[in-house]
């Protein structure tokens, strides 16, 4: 049966397969809360799949078109292009809503098959099974330890000769791991000495028009005595990340949440790591302060526990007025005090029933995590289990992810 974590994925990707399951499969901005029509959806499949054939050819490798496999199928966007090319194709999926919503939109028949998979392999398939073996925006989900565990099991049920082709970010930010960095899970809250961060962006003052999207770097720099784990479940609950939100020059909140970004790797005490964060301008003009700090999400931000948050000054143009505002808050009229109540430990009362209160509601709203295994990684583990890597293509993702399209003969 299935492992805590995935047993926590499968949890996450059903409740997504019941509220908005088009979405989930293809988050394309715009298209949340069921804007995407089911005939776009299922035509971005059949684009994407000719996508992938043309490069097949131009490349000059061959497939055969007995049977295929699309791991992952959602609501079965991709396994219905793919039948279209094949003899048969089976879609495996591990939200039991999503495997019901394909089905429903099978026009294939007996040809196409949907299976729900319960179990951490492909047990279900003997070996040599697929001439084609296809998966996107899937791996990227599960911890690096269950994708890698996938794809060893898509390289023995592909057949002698076989194409597998599937997808997995390698990095976060601009570069990738350095050597000897870890990624471990992170399991429980950091004991109170942790919460110590120093953040410098790479600006202090810049212009940005209403509501665009800006790139900020930052360096980030654990020291705490502890050592930050970077990676976290399905849920989220523990997950070390660098996020912000915007002040106006006074000091009034303007907006609460906005940008997040994990650590790409674990940082031992005195460790650091340079981070791309993607914020988006409030639509009111002008000068705004971005406030970039480290939170341990279900936890507290670290500026919480008496470390202040960085600062980045915003010139917004473009936007509508700022309208009048009232007195700043206590803690920006008299920091020393909340200085002094953070020290005592006074704030805690009320930040925990924030907390807890925002921790419910996230639980409420599932969240679709994203994780990377390292290219080097990866092409060691095909290669271990007798796949030849015919090409890897690299691109950018959102959020500074890196990805890896890893294209594999079955010798």
């Amino acid at each position: 049966m299935l492992g805590m974590k995935l047993r926590a994925l499968e949890d996450v990707w059903d409740r997504l397969g019941r509220a908005d399951p088009y979405w989930a499969a293809v988050t394309w901005e715009g298209k949340d809360e069921g804007r995407w029509s089911v005939e776009d959806f299922f035509a971005n499949g059949v684009e994407e799949i000719a996508v992938v054939f043309r490069a097949i050819e131009q490349h000059g490798w061959t497939v055969a078109r007995r049977r295929a496999l699309d791991f992952g199928c959602g609501p079965g966007r991709l396994t219905q292009a793919l039948a279209e090319r094949f003899e048969s194709v089976d879609g495996i999926d591990i939200a039991a809503s999503m495997i019901e919503l394909a089905r429903g939109h099978n026009r294939h028949g007996e040809r196409c098959r949907y299976h729900h998979n319960t179990v951490s392999d492909l047990r279900c398939f003997p070996d040599d099974t697929f001439d084609f073996v296809y998966s996107t925006l899937v791996l990227q989900h599960m911890l690096p330890r269950d994708a890698i565990a996938y794809v060893r099991e898509m390289l023995r049920v592909a057949a002698p000769g076989g194409l597998v082709v599937f997808q997995l970010p390698t990095h976060r930010g601009e570069a990738e791991l350095p050597p000897g960095a870890t990624q471990t899970l992170v399991r429980e809250p950091l004991p109170r000495g942790g919460f110590e961060a120093e953040i410098v962006p790479s600006q202090t003052a810049i212009e940005a028009r209403a509501g665009s999207a800006l790139t900020l770097e930052v360096v980030v720099r654990n020291r705490s005595p502890h050592a930050w784990p970077s990676l976290s479940g399905p849920d989220h609950r523990f997950a070390i990340q660098i996020g912000n939100r915007w002040r106006s020059a006074t000091g009034a909140l303007r907006k609460a949440d906005d940008a997040r970004m994990g650590l790409p790797y674990d940082l031992a005490p005195g460790q650091e790591a340079r981070i791309v964060l993607q914020p988006r301008a409030p639509e009111i003009d002008g000068d705004h302060d971005i406030e970039i700090d480290a939170v341990q999400e279900g936890v507290a931000w670290f500026h919480e526990r008496g470390r202040p948050a960085a600062r980045v000054r915003c010139r917004v143009h473009g936007g509508r007025p700022a309208p009048e505002e009232g007195a700043p808050r206590l803690g920006a009229r008299y920091p020393r005090l909340r200085g002094a109540l953070v020290a005592l430990g006074l704030d805690r009362a009320r930040g925990a029933y924030r907390r807890l209160l925002k921790w419910r509601e996230a639980r409420r709203r599932p969240r679709m995590a994203m994780y990377c295994v390292p290219r080097a990684e990866m092409i060691a583990v095909v290669e271990s289990c007798g796949g030849q890597i015919l090409a890897v293509d690299r691109r950018p993702l959102p959020d500074g992810f890196q990805n890896g399209l890893y294209w594999v003969r079955v010798p």
